[in-house]
């Protein structure tokens, strides 16, 4: 009798799913992906043997024929986008609709939830409208100097390593070492000892926060597809919350300098500044070392990835790294051969070939949104301009941006590394790999410099070519929604 009753209890739930959840899309008359129960669109990533990425990326080679396919996140439903423009139309025309995919509870991780990544609302305008004008081009001028002192210590580091191991080097580390130590020269004043400690402390913070090993992903998985699990057992975005090491070196840094009334006017003074101010969301020790972290997490291992897949398709396109050289050499010329901003400025077909180099690599795979109200967005079906579709409150937003910047639609030949394609502005709007909109990533213009340092520094003294060490393709490893190259990336470093 008992088991007659839980199959009868069990059918009921199928049935009510089918019914309540299953049938929204076919209701709407939106292309949808037909869910399994009870697993919906996702029983490959919950089993592992795809990632959420890889599986939007699958969905979107499958429906890109139309500007949206519906599925299920779960029981959930969600949109998977293909068309760029109702992309701005989600992060730019209708912006205050949508709000972020993944929230970070203050009880989970206290550094990482007043990140403006995993914000909304007036909390997100006021925390991102006080950071932000530490990233303007009047403040940037002042990294330089911080950059070229580590520009220095990388390359003492580069011959160093050269004489231990020949010609070859792990750019992939090298590329993590100097972003690191650009960031906490700049951010926070400190030297992290990235090219001198055997375990410097910004590798140290980096490695906390990466999900390349398997545990880092299943919490990371846990985190996005079961939000109320991952917060039960502190799961974020990142795998797991930041240990206190990095928020012990931050609060010992403001102490001394309060103590000893040193001041830096870097980004982590005018922290303190505004803590002193008593500013709304920066008033408290939490607070001042979450809104450093900010700094760290979109100034590190993002552009080390970056970073290190730039240098690689440069030794693979010897006519391109020939170009970017000529570049510079003319730069620096006009400016007496001395690093300065303008100088970067100038720097438009090595700006292309960062662009192209994240097109192809794309760090930030995956962007997602849910609706915060109800919305209105265009027909699915291309050619149907005039009719519309309404989308309820807390659906999911997904935009695949690794597999868009690699459709041939958009980009002709796209497994072709072609840099000329970005001075073109028009192949430029469809390009999100910083994202788009009022949230465009906060730390573009940090990043942009240091990879255009970084590769003055190297490409002054070195020509870099393939190592035989690199016996397969890179690829991304299986993160959910960042790009980690797989396997090392090791170069050879040939002396000018």
């Amino acid at each position: 009798m008992i088991l007659y009753v839980l199959l009868l209890i069990a059918f009921f739930i199928y049935f009510w799913c089918k019914v309540r959840y299953y049938t929204y899309w076919k209701n709407r008359h939106v292309p949808y992906e037909k869910p399994m129960f009870p697993f919906g669109s996702m029983l490959k990533v919950l089993t592992m043997q795809r990632n959420i990425s890889e599986v939007c990326c699958d969905l979107y080679r499958k429906y890109n024929r139309y500007r949206y396919v519906g599925f299920f996140n779960m029981w959930s439903p969600a949109i998977l986008v293909c068309d760029p423009e109702i992309i701005k139309e989600v992060l730019i025309r209708q912006f205050r609709s949508f709000g972020v995919w993944i929230h970070v509870p203050h009880n989970v991780d206290r550094t990482l939830s007043l990140n403006p990544f995993v914000l909304d609302g007036e909390v997100w305008k006021d925390v991102r409208g006080k950071l932000t004008s530490q990233f303007t081009g009047a403040k940037m001028k002042n990294v330089i100097p911080n950059m070229v002192h580590v520009n220095g210590r990388m390359m003492d580091y580069i011959k160093g390593q050269l004489r231990e191991s020949c010609d070859e080097i792990n750019v992939g580390d090298l590329s993590l070492k100097f972003t690191g130590e650009s960031v906490y020269h700049y951010a926070y004043g400190v030297d992290g000892g990235s090219f001198s400690d055997k375990c410097p402390h910004p590798l140290e913070v980096a490695e906390q926060i990466c999900t390349r090993n398997q545990l880092g992903k299943v919490k990371q998985m846990i985190a996005m597809m079961f939000p109320s699990l991952g917060n039960l057992i502190k799961c974020t975005f990142i795998g797991g919350p930041i240990t206190s090491s990095f928020k012990e070196m931050i609060l010992s840094v403001v102490k001394y300098r309060k103590d000893n009334g040193v001041t830096s006017k870097n980004y982590l003074d005018h922290l303190s500044e505004l803590k002193s101010m008593g500013v709304p969301h920066f008033t408290s020790e939490d607070q001042l070392v979450s809104h450093a972290f900010t700094f760290f997490l979109d100034g590190t291992e993002t552009t080390a990835i970056t970073f290190s897949c730039t240098l690689l398709e440069l030794a693979k396109n010897p006519a391109v790294q020939e170009q970017v050289k000529r570049e510079m050499e003319r730069s620096l010329k006009r400016h007496s051969n001395e690093i300065t901003y303008d100088a970067l400025q100038e720097l438009d077909y090595t700006e292309s070939v960062i662009y192209e180099t994240l097109r192809l690599y794309t760090v930030i795979r995956l962007m997602g949104r849910v609706c915060l109200e109800d919305v209105t967005l265009p027909s699915p079906f291309f050619g149907k301009d005039g009719e519309h579709v309404r989308i309820s409150k807390g659906t999911q937003i997904f935009m695949p941006m690794e597999e868009m910047h690699r459709d041939a639609t958009h980009y002709p030949n796209p497994t072709e590394f072609n840099p000329d394609r970005f001075q073109d502005n028009t192949q430029r709007s469809i390009f999100m790999g910083f994202g788009d909109g009022p949230k465009l990533c906060l730390g573009k213009p940090f990043a942009m410099a240091a990879i255009k340092m970084g590769l003055i520094a190297i490409l002054s003294d070195f020509t870099v070519e393939l190592s035989e060490k690199m016996d397969r393709p890179v690829k991304s490893g299986n993160c959910n929604i960042f790009y980690s190259p797989e396997p090392d990336i090791w170069l050879k470093f040939v002396k000018v």
